[in-house]
């Protein structure tokens, strides 16, 4: 069954998601030169934080963004587990070995049966506004948080609409979010990457993996 926009949000997370929403952007950090652009990438797995900055170019980051567009309006209209393997397969067979971030991205995405059979839920997230989870660049092996969060006010005027896709696999169901949202995530593993905007409205937050729950909640005005 394919549901759209769900709200799944109780009263303790509710408070929390609230605070959130209460946090005034800040300015992110200058890209370093202007071909290139700082990426702050982090993989969470089971024992703490890997965090690490990457200086690539535009055109590595714009390809990774369409990479993520495309596969998240293939796995949103899916509707059978069956159907959801056989995309992310295909998804895989077309891996760019020279991209860093499609190749961790790939990882992630390729222990897609292995964690949905390990009772976690499927988490694909991309969109604009001020990081607000508690990692840090330049640092390795940090305890893993047991929530991480995010927040898109919906102030971006770059690219697109921001989208949130959960894939529950016990019953079957896809949930998505598009616009103006606010979340969080239960013990997430898997890749968090924040590009940062001298406009922190602009900064580009993704991430990919896994949660043992993920609840969302949709502040688009119309909602």
């Amino acid at each position: 069954m394919h549901m759209r926009k769900r709200t799944l949000i109780p009263t303790i997370s509710m408070t929390l998601i609230l605070l959130l929403i209460s946090i005034q952007p800040v300015f992110a950090e200058t890209p370093t030169t202007q071909d290139n652009r700082e990426v702050e990438c982090m993989i969470v797995d089971e024992t703490g934080v890997l965090s690490s900055s990457l200086l690539l170019e535009q055109d590595e980051i714009d390809s990774f963004l369409e990479q993520i567009t495309g596969l998240s309006d293939q796995i949103e209209s899916e509707d059978t587990y069956l159907g959801l393997l056989r995309t992310v397969t295909a998804f895989l067979d077309d891996s760019n070995d020279d991209s860093v971030l499609e190749q961790e991205l790939f990882k992630t995405v390729g222990d897609l049966h292995l964690n949905l059979a390990g009772k976690r839920v499927f988490v694909l997230s991309y969109g604009h506004g001020v990081q607000i989870n508690p990692l840090r660049r330049f640092q390795v092996n940090l305890l893993r948080p047991s929530y991480l969060f995010w927040l898109y006010p919906g102030s971006s005027h770059i690219i697109g609409k921001d989208r949130t896709i959960i894939i529950d696999p016990n019953p079957f169901h896809v949930t998505t979010y598009d616009g103006r949202q606010v979340g969080i995530m239960k013990r997430f593993i898997g890749l968090y990457i924040f590009i940062p905007n001298k406009d922190s409205r602009e900064s580009t937050v993704f991430f990919a993996g896994y949660a043992y729950r993920v609840l969302g909640l949709d502040l688009s005005p119309s909602h």
